[in-house]
C-alpha cells in the first residue's frame, strides 16, 4: 500500500550495473550499482515519450518551460506527468505554487526492490492543474538511488503519454542509468534551452557532447536534440551585445551544434515577478505558447502512442520565430 509519508515497496528488477565514465569526483570513477536481488515478475511494457528539459546555462527558464509545456500537452488531451530530476536544485512544486499540497515527493519514494505500484503511485502524486507532479525537495537531504528513479519512471509510463523532466543544467548520471535499465519503451526527445551568444553556444556545445557521450549507444535520439533560444528577462544585456555575438546565422549554429534550433522563447516579466513574490506560475504569453504548441503538434501528437496501440497523427511544423 502507498503512503505519502512512508513509502514501502515491492518487487525487484533484474540485476543491473551501469558504469559512468563521465561521473568523476576528485579524479575517481564511480559506479552506480544495485544490490543483488531476485528477478522481477514479467510486466507489460509501456511506451511513452520522454522530454528532458535542460538549460545550457543557469537562469534560462528550464523549470518554467517544463511546466508550461506540461500544461499545453494536457490541454491537447495527452496524459502528462511531470518529474523533477534536478537533484541539485529541485523545488518545482514551489514554482508551480503547490508546495503546501499533500502528495509524494522524492524523499517519500523508497523502492529497495526496484518497483512500485503504478496505480497507487499516480494517485498519490501532487496534482498541479490536473497534472501529476513529482517534485524534489533539496532541503530533505536524501540521496535518491537510481533504482528508485527507474521504479518511478516505469510506474509513470503505465498511464502517461508524455513524461516531462525538469533536469536543471544537466541530466544526472543516475537518471541516465535508470532510463537505460527501465522496461518501458522510451522515445527520448531532449529539449535544450540556450542563448545564441558566443558563450551560450559554447556551453550548449559542451552540454550536447556530454549528453551524446553518456547516452550512447542506447539513445541515438539525442542526435536530434531540439534547441530553444531563450530570451529570459534576467539576461537583458544579451540584446545589447547582439551585434558582437550573433555573427553566426541560425543555420550556422545548427550546423555547428548538429541540432535544430526550433524556435525562440520570449521573456515574460510576469513570471519573474510571480517567482519573486512566491505566487503560482502564470499562464504563458500567447507568443510563448505558440512556439510550444507547434513543438507539441510536430513531436508529441505525432509520436505519442495511446495505450490502445494507435498513434496520434498530426502535421509536421516548421521553426517558429
Amino acid at each position: 500500500m502507498l503512503h505519502s509519508r512512508n513509502m514501502t515497496h515491492y518487487y525487484s528488477p533484474q540485476h543491473s550495473v551501469f558504469s559512468t565514465s563521465s561521473a568523476r569526483t576528485q579524479g575517481e570513477e564511480h559506479k552506480l550499482t544495485m544490490p543483488p536481488t531476485t528477478a522481477a515478475p514479467a510486466t507489460a511494457v509501456s511506451s511513452v515519450i520522454l522530454l528532458p528539459i535542460v538549460g545550457a546555462s543557469g537562469g534560462l527558464g528550464a523549470s518554467t518551460c517544463a511546466l508550461q509545456l506540461a500544461r499545453l500537452c494536457a490541454h491537447e488531451g495527452l496524459r502528462t506527468c511531470v518529474i523533477d530530476v534536478d537533484f541539485s536544485g529541485g523545488g518545482l512544486d514551489v514554482l508551480a505554487g503547490c508546495e503546501e499540497q499533500e502528495g509524494l515527493r522524492w524523499h517519500n519514494i523508497q523502492a529497495p526492490l526496484g518497483s512500485i505500484d503504478a496505480e497507487g503511485f499516480l494517485n498519490e502524486l501532487i496534482q498541479w492543474d490536473g497534472i501529476p507532479l513529482l517534485p524534489y525537495s533539496p532541503w530533505e537531504n536524501r540521496d535518491t538511488q537510481w533504482w528508485e528513479i527507474k521504479a518511478v519512471f516505469e510506474a509513470a509510463s503505465v498511464h502517461s503519454d508524455i513524461i516531462i523532466c525538469d533536469c536543471g543544467r544537466t541530466v544526472p548520471n543516475k537518471v541516465i542509468a535508470a532510463w537505460k535499465s527501465t522496461r518501458a519503451q522510451l522515445t527520448i526527445i531532449p529539449v535544450i534551452l540556450m542563448q545564441c551568444t558566443t558563450l551560450g553556444i559554447a556551453r550548449c556545445s559542451v552540454l550536447l557532447e556530454c549528453m551524446r557521450h553518456n547516452m550512447h549507444p542506447h539513445f541515438s535520439d539525442c542526435e536530434s536534440a531540439l534547441l530553444f533560444e531563450s530570451a529570459c528577462s534576467i539576461n537583458k544585456l544579451v540584446s545589447k551585445t547582439r551585434k558582437r555575438n550573433s555573427h553566426m546565422s541560425v543555420a550556422q549554429v545548427e550546423d555547428f551544434l548538429h541540432a535544430r534550433i526550433y524556435g525562440s522563447l520570449p521573456s515574460d516579466p510576469r513570471i519573474t515577478r510571480s517567482d519573486a513574490q512566491g505566487w503560482p506560475l502564470p499562464q504563458a504569453k500567447p507568443e510563448y505558447e505558440r512556439v510550444l504548441q507547434a513543438f507539441i503538434r510536430e513531436y508529441c501528437l505525432t509520436n505519442s502512442p495511446d495505450k490502445s496501440g494507435t498513434t496520434h497523427r498530426n502535421t509536421r511544423g516548421r521553426r517558429v520565430a
